[in-house]
């Protein structure tokens, strides 16, 4: 079944455009991101990468990608908890912090940041196809 990467990081586009399958919005918010994950699992995705994964919290980051794999018979429930129990903390998480605004140097950071977890997680993937 193919993966697919879901992103709204500029650098993972950037860095794994041309090497994996991608659905890449720079425009969403780390919540969009998440429904959109979320979609995808209603139609038979599953999670190969947790939302929640490393240790920056969905309000102290704007980026957020995701591995999927697609072409699932049915509806992978454990996926399904896990993006609504991460839609859940993220608004939650984003509505408490209120609005940021980070420096550039910051946010070449978080994408960074996002770019190293998401490739770590399509190694891991890809030994365990």
């Amino acid at each position: 079944m193919p993966m697919v990467l879901l992103t709204n990081n500029p650098l993972v586009h950037q860095r794994l455009g041309d090497a994996v399958p991608m659905v890449y919005d720079q425009e969403a918010d780390y919540v969009e991101l998440l429904k959109t994950a979320r979609d995808r699992i209603h139609r038979g995705a599953v999670l190969l990468t947790h939302p929640l994964s490393g240790s920056i919290k969905p309000n102290e980051t704007p980026f957020k990608s995701l591995l999927l794999q697609e072409g699932g018979k049915g509806l992978d429930t454990d996926s399904l908890q896990i993006i609504e129990d991460a839609i859940r903390l993220a608004e939650r998480m984003i509505d408490q912090a209120g609005q940021r605004r980070w420096t550039d140097k910051i946010i070449a950071d978080f994408q960074l940041i996002d770019y190293d977890l998401i490739r770590h997680g399509l190694e891991h993937a890809g030994r365990h196809q």
